[in-house]
């Protein structure tokens, strides 16, 4: 089973080079500042980890990508109740995508 750390490495070789992180308009690619409605975005794999003891350790990983501008990158968040409000909120607007 892959670790998080062995997925970014993987999708880091394989173009997904930006990191997204949510803030209130919607998720931005660090490397480039530029900001993207969330249903703009392909979701083009969803990988989940669990923490072996600790429920808190669970998180989920998603490989993005804008067919706008072809900037392709990661955004990790925790899973279940450790999930911080805003990061739910984008998961959900997301989810219409798929």
């Amino acid at each position: 089973m892959e670790e998080l750390s062995e997925a970014l490495e993987r999708l880091t070789s394989a173009g997904y080079n930006h990191d997204f992180r949510a803030t209130s308009e919607g998720l931005r690619a660090l490397g480039t500042g530029h900001v993207y409605d969330p249903e703009s975005l392909i979701i083009d794999e969803i990988l989940r980890f669990e923490g072996i003891t600790d429920p808190a350790d669970e998180s989920s990983l998603f490989a993005l990508r804008s067919d706008a501008d072809g900037v392709r990158g990661t955004y990790a968040v925790a899973y279940g109740p450790a999930m911080e409000p805003l990061d739910a909120k984008m998961v959900r607007r997301l989810a219409r995508t798929v």
